[in-house]
């Protein structure tokens, strides 16, 4: 079974300088690693991780470990590192081993690699990672905003006219994400069906108007949902679907009204 490495010493350490990562992590002479292991038969212990390292991702449980994996193995990609978010959403770093690399660039090699719910919804180009003073990657100073200021995915990050700011805002009450950009797509920042549907009603609230689900799908990004709700994105089938259930109705209308009349 897996379970933490817990290591038991008389050479021990009595605790760190914090007191409350003394409670944490030491327990008597035991102290919790942190680390995730298997005991194997012959009495070896095989190392498989770190505990804190597993994160939860729209209820998938996600290894911080793998994502890097994959964003180092991308190309012209010196370092990476990946954290979650306090909005929940998986954010990749990246240091580029040369300049011209875009996030867009990285997020296109690691749809490939890995499965939907473990792509990053955003990725970030520093020019170094934050380190602790033992070296590790410091995740605490990447999931501040001025780490993630550098470089996003998703172009100039400018909401343009407003639907778009409608259409963000609307997101954002629904994922929580706090900063979007008119090229995110809904279902890689944290979307599924269940949110598209609340989608929908906060938009008629908002619009007066009543979307069929089926164009939010068909138009993923807040570019193209706020171009299809001004007018350049319509869809012919459902436009002669409605023209024709409005001719309908005027002629039983129509007829009603004969009848009446008679």
């Amino acid at each position: 079974e897996l379970g933490e490495v817990v290591v038991r010493s008389r050479h021990l350490a009595t605790g760190y300088l914090d007191p409350a990562l003394t409670r944490e992590r030491f327990d008597g002479d035991r102290f919790r690693t942190g680390d995730l292991g298997r005991l194997n038969p012959d009495g070896t212990v095989t190392l498989t991780g770190r505990a804190d390292d597993q994160v939860k991702i729209r209820g998938f449980r996600v290894e911080l470990g793998e994502v890097e994996a994959a964003l180092a193995g991308c190309r012209d990609v010196r370092a990476a590192a990946a954290a979650r978010a306090e909005d929940g959403t998986l954010i990749g770093y990246v240091v580029p081993a040369r300049p011209g690399l875009s996030a867009h660039r990285v997020l296109e090699q690691l749809r490939p690699l890995l499965p939907e719910h473990a792509v990053p919804g955003e990725v970030v180009l520093l020019p170094a990672l934050p380190l602790t003073p033992n070296g590790k990657v410091d995740r605490a100073a990447l999931r501040r905003p001025a780490a993630r200021a550098a470089g996003t995915a998703g172009g100039d990050g400018h909401l343009d006219g407003p639907t778009q700011k409608v259409v963000a805002q609307v997101w954002h009450a629904v994922l929580g994400v706090p900063r979007l950009r008119p090229d995110d797509n809904f279902f890689e920042i944290g979307g599924h069906s269940l949110a598209m549907a609340a989608v929908q009603a906060r938009l008629k609230a908002a619009t007066g108007r009543d979307i069929p689900i089926v164009e939010l799908f068909r138009h993923p990004t807040i570019r193209t949902l706020a171009a299809h709700l001004d007018g350049g994105g319509g869809s012919p089938g459902l436009d002669r679907a409605a023209r024709r259930l409005a001719v309908r109705r005027d002629r039983l209308r129509n007829r009603d009204e004969k009848g009446t009349t008679a």
